[in-house]
């Protein structure tokens, strides 16, 4: 990704050029909503603020029960009155871990902006404890979009994300091996850098064998 093209998109998203943004998907939704691990990656989020100094933003996309108030295509944080309870939830772990200003739940939106939100990202991370079908697919595109995965060595992700070629791969539920991977690419901006390239052409050669059988 094209630094112009990085700036641009956080622009739109009103996301600060400095900060190192964190992209996570799931399921916001549901009885089965939880098993998406993104309480793990807001954890390591706060372990990355707390340990390493680092100020990262992470930004979760995944359908909701209702429209949020937003302002422009960044969104918003809204409130919790009439949130799912997953989202609730949520909401309130990043409260409790004074994660506020660090955590912004974008919910769903056309492919233009979820574009403009890949753009945007240094990293897609994305820890299921269970297999998930939105998560495989989620990071699929990540690495389409040339984006370094930390995901959980389990599953569909774990057949996918090459570790320590295209990102890694880390245990569900471990939210300090998760925050020591994220802290190596935030240092290492060319090695993370590589991996999303190798990612890219990785789902390239995956799409290019798809349209060709």
């Amino acid at each position: 990704m094209h630094q112009h093209s990085v700036r641009a998109a956080r622009l739109r998203l009103d996301i600060a050029p400095s900060r190192f943004v964190i992209l996570c998907a799931g399921r916001i939704v549901g009885p089965i909503a939880p098993r998406d691990g993104i309480d793990t990656v807001i954890l390591a989020c706060a372990m990355l603020y707390r340990h390493h100094g680092i100020d990262a933003m992470l930004v979760v996309i995944g359908a909701e029960r209702r429209a949020e108030p937003r302002t422009g295509r960044g969104g918003g944080q809204g409130r919790d009155s009439g949130d799912d309870p997953e989202l609730a939830r949520l909401r309130h772990l990043a409260r409790e871990l004074d994660l506020a200003r660090h955590v912004r739940f974008a919910g769903s939106h056309p492919h233009a902006v979820l574009d403009d939100y890949h753009a945007a990202a240094d990293v897609f991370a994305c820890t299921p404890w269970q297999a998930s079908g939105v998560a495989a697919r989620a990071v699929t595109r990540a690495m389409a979009c040339a984006l370094p995965v930390v995901g959980a060595a389990g599953g569909a992700i774990a057949a996918t994300v090459r570790d320590g070629a295209t990102g890694y791969l880390v245990p569900p539920r471990d939210a300090a091996t998760l925050c020591r991977c994220l802290a190596r690419l935030q240092r290492q901006p060319l090695l993370a850098r590589a991996m999303g390239m190798a990612g890219q052409a990785q789902a390239s050669a995956a799409t290019h064998r798809k349209t060709s059988a």
